[in-house]
């Protein structure tokens, strides 16, 4: 080993009074051979082994001040992938395991280890290959974050660019108001977000009943000419569950209150096809019903309402019945309503527009 410059010095001290033992019998065998010391007599002042002394002296001539960065450098081996094979291995890994033959998409160091010796044919251990992964590769273990899957991309992109407009056009040509309808449930159990406490100090939400609910059926009606945006909702009754004949109701009402023709707009959902509502769409011949693409919940305006309502009003709440959550529920709606320029920016956070033309009018 070569001798130790001020910095590299001041280093292993820091780390030789450090709290971890092993780290610092290390740096003191370190500091020791830097003295001048021989094997034998670090051995003796040290108690330390003479394989020890050995590897102390060849990972730190190997890796410097890193080797006291990671336990497992004992059994760390030179990594002989060049650059190039580096970035390669780096497009295998953002394929996901699936594409590998794995069954779930979950990389650990095992299967990086198998995955280096399939395509450049080098053999490194699990603990090596945790290395390349994060100190060469920058990665790191995180918690996958889950998501509902938004469906064919390329049906949702042909609805967007083709259906839509036409829908408008029709429903210009109608005089209708475009009407968007969803439906969401409510529960006694509330949603929980990030609060400040005392450090240590969690808060506590207590639950009465976790699987009460409200039911809500809610439509966002807006007129493609004047732009003008309302916001309709009926809450059903405790623990009940949204049917057919619910819809049906709820389109009437919404009807009645509009006074003239509208375009439905919803998702393929099996209540939007029941025997009740579609004998309310023969019987009215003012209703046209049209369908989202196939999970594309995030383009349907209603559930952007939803969200904001639950996790920007009611996160962390904890209502003592669900009387109490109904009539909280029913003002936080209610006063949205009154919200028409609230309700313009929840519409514009779906990629739907007001003046969108189909590809064929371009």
């Amino acid at each position: 080993m070569t001798s130790l410059n001020e910095q590299e010095r001041r280093a292993l001290l820091k780390v030789y009074r450090g709290a971890d033992p092993r780290q610092a019998h290390r740096a003191h065998v370190l500091l020791l051979m830097n003295d001048g010391l021989s094997q034998r007599q670090i051995r003796q002042t040290a108690y330390v082994s003479f394989n020890l002394i050995s590897d102390c002296a060849r990972q730190f001539r190997e890796y410097g001040l890193d080797s006291f960065r990671a336990r497992e450098l004992r059994s760390w081996k030179p990594i002989r992938l060049t650059d190039k094979e580096l970035q390669q291995l780096e497009q295998l890994l953002l394929q996901g395991a699936t594409a590998h033959g794995w069954v779930n998409e979950w990389w650990t160091a095992k299967r990086v280890a198998e995955l280096i010796r399939r395509h450049f044919r080098q053999r490194y251990s699990p603990e090596t290959a945790r290395r390349i992964l994060k100190r060469t590769l920058g990665w790191t273990p995180q918690r996958p974050i889950k998501q509902l899957s938004d469906g064919d991309t390329d049906e949702i992109e042909s609805w967007l660019i083709d259906d839509y407009p036409h829908i408008l056009q029709r429903t210009r040509r109608r005089n209708a108001h475009l009407v968007f309808v969803d439906e969401t449930g409510f529960m006694l159990t509330p949603l929980l977000r990030r609060t400040f406490a005392p450090r240590g100090q969690p808060p506590i939400t207590k639950v009465v009943n976790p699987h009460g609910r409200i039911s809500v059926i809610g439509a966002m009606a807006v007129s493609p000419v004047r732009r003008h945006f309302r916001l309709c909702f009926h809450a059903l009754p405790d623990n009940e569950n949204v049917l057919g004949h619910s819809v049906a109701q709820f389109i009437r009402d919404v009807q009645t209150s509009i006074g003239g023709p509208i375009t439905l707009i919803w998702d393929r959902y099996c209540i939007h096809r029941a025997e009740p509502v579609m004998q309310c769409l023969h019987r009215r011949r003012k209703l046209v019903a049209e369908f989202f693409p196939p999970y594309a919940s995030k383009l349907n305006p209603v559930d952007e309402v939803w969200c904001y309502v639950k996790y920007s009003q009611l996160a962390n709440y904890a209502p003592a019945n669900l009387n109490d959550l109904r009539n909280t529920v029913t003002a936080e709606l209610t006063k949205l309503q009154a919200r028409p320029d609230m309700l313009h920016s929840l519409f514009r956070r779906t990629r739907l527009r007001l003046d969108a033309m189909s590809s064929s009018d371009r």
